[in-house]
C-alpha cells in the first residue's frame, strides 16, 4: 500500500497486522469453578490510527536506537 505520508516507511512496517473486530474475555467464576470465557465485539480504531500507532511505536524505537549511537533512521522519518 502506498505511504500517504512523505517520510519513508520503517523496517518493521510491513509487519501491520490490524485487530479483528472479535475478542475472548477471561471472567472469574463466582462459585469458584473454572474461569469463564466469554467472546465480545471489540471497537477497534480506524485501521489507519492502528497503522499510524504501529509506525509510531516503530519510530519511538528507532530514538532509542538514536539514543545509544546505533545505526537507526529516526532522523529520515516522521511521527503520523
Amino acid at each position: 500500500m502506498p505511504s500517504k505520508h512523505p517520510d519513508p516507511d520503517l523496517p518493521g512496517d510491513e509487519s501491520f497486522r490490524p485487530v479483528s473486530n472479535a475478542g475472548v474475555v477471561r471472567v472469574p467464576n463466582p462459585t469458584g469453578g473454572p474461569d469463564l470465557l466469554a467472546r465480545v465485539n471489540l471497537q477497534p480504531v480506524s485501521i489507519e490510527e492502528q497503522q499510524a500507532i504501529h509506525h509510531n511505536r516503530l519510530r519511538y524505537g528507532q530514538l532509542n536506537e538514536l539514543r545509544m549511537g546505533k545505526p537507526n533512521t529516526y532522523l529520515q522519518s516522521s511521527y503520523r
